[in-house]
């Protein structure tokens, strides 16, 4: 063997080496999470469950209650009642064809059955993702900057939500396979990407929008009469992601809900500095919900402002913040669910990535501290049953 062939052999040695610590770093990250929502369940104060339901044994009810009791109830019963149609019907779809097979390997029936299957969904989805949005980062940013992309997004202070019966981390995989897909000229996995994303959540329309007006920009742009394919498919799939929400709304809308449902979760029309302003003046009180959702909404919004970002993706973050915003809830905490809104937009988390790689020593350890802490704790208040991201 030369000495290159040796060098080669112990990079790749290495590289593998921070490839597992790293895989590891998300695992225990995670399995803190979760064990922080199991504590929280077992310490639970009398009576602070009620009114949000929850699904099999009160340890697992951090992963089932709230918005997650819909999905089930899709699952088992389809849109039978008019508060299901304000939830789009990707992965209900999935947790019932998989409930069976997770029947069989967990000995559970009903309800139990199918919450396990849309936790399962959750964890694959998002393992995946990883591995995806990991790839991409360390061709554009390095490995560095790679590595603190996914820990961060394994850390977020609602990271719990990527393994609960939610939408989230199906989000996740589908924004990062349609990426993928946009980038590699792949259309076929790009458009259906797009489709099942614009039925899986309402983030179709920000992601549409963001596609959309890129391409009109390149269309009228200096690169018009030299566009490649790339430029033609991003048109498309922004188009897709728009029709397949828009068909999902319109026929939620005719079974009785679509945005109309939202009232019934005690949302309604409002000029969108209002949720944010009433939250910071703590009208109602300082809740966790209002203080992570706010800080979301800073992360946003210096994103959206950072011109050195994808116009697509800034465009679609924006649009995500007015579409919450626009559609607020009517009692504290006002901004719920802003953070959640921004979890699957993983360029945003890796801008916050590249902005740490200026923290040093003290300073860098001080906002990990921070960062873990409040993630635990969020985990911790979801297992009691006191904490909804809306």
């Amino acid at each position: 063997m030369t000495a290159i062939q040796a060098g080669e052999v112990q990079t790749l040695i290495q590289t593998r080496g921070r490839i597992a610590r790293l895989v590891l770093g998300i695992i225990g990250a995670q399995s803190a999470l979760a064990a922080a929502a199991i504590f929280g369940a077992a310490s639970q104060v009398g009576g602070a469950n009620e009114g949000i339901g929850g699904i099999g044994p009160d340890w697992l009810r951090g992963w089932t209650t709230y918005d997650a009791n819909w999905y089930v109830a899709i699952a088992r019963d389809g849109y039978a009642s008019a508060p299901t149609t304000a939830f789009f019907p990707v992965l209900p779809m999935l947790m019932r064809l998989a409930a069976p097979l997770v029947g069989l390997g967990t000995a559970t029936e009903g309800d139990v059955a199918i919450a396990i299957s849309g936790i399962v969904i959750s964890i694959v989805a998002f393992a995946v993702a990883l591995g995806l949005i990991y790839s991409e980062a360390v061709g554009e940013h390095g490995e560095s900057i790679a590595r603190r992309t996914v820990l961060l997004i394994a850390l977020l202070p609602f990271a719990l939500t990527w393994q609960t019966v939610y939408t989230e981390s199906l989000t996740l995989l589908l924004l990062a396979v349609m990426w993928w897909g946009l980038k590699r000229e792949r259309s076929g996995v790009a458009l259906a990407a797009a489709l099942l994303l614009g039925a899986t959540r309402s983030i179709g329309v920000p992601i549409g929008l963001g596609l959309l007006v890129v391409s009109m920009a390149g269309a009228i742009g200096p690169r018009a009469r030299s566009r490649s394919i790339r430029w033609r498919l991003e048109p498309l799939a922004g188009t897709a992601c728009l029709v397949s929400s828009a068909a999902v709304l319109v026929w939620l809308g005719r079974l009785g809900g679509g945005l109309g449902a939202q009232a019934q979760f005690g949302r309604s029309r409002s000029w969108p500095w209002v949720p944010v302003w009433r939250d910071l003046t703590g009208v109602g009180g300082y809740q966790l919900g209002s203080i992570t959702s706010l800080l979301a909404i800073a992360v946003g919004v210096g994103y959206v402002c950072a011109r050195s970002q994808s116009v697509a993706w800034r465009v679609a973050v924006g649009v995500t913040l007015l579409m919450h915003l626009v559609m607020a809830r009517q009692f504290p905490a006002y901004t719920i669910g802003a953070a959640r809104y921004l979890m699957p937009m993983y360029p945003v988390w890796a801008w916050c990535a590249r902005r740490t790689s200026r923290l040093q020593g003290p300073v860098l350890l001080g906002a990990v501290s921070i960062v873990v802490s409040l993630a635990l704790f969020c985990a911790y208040s979801a297992g009691q049953g006191a904490f909804n991201l809306g």
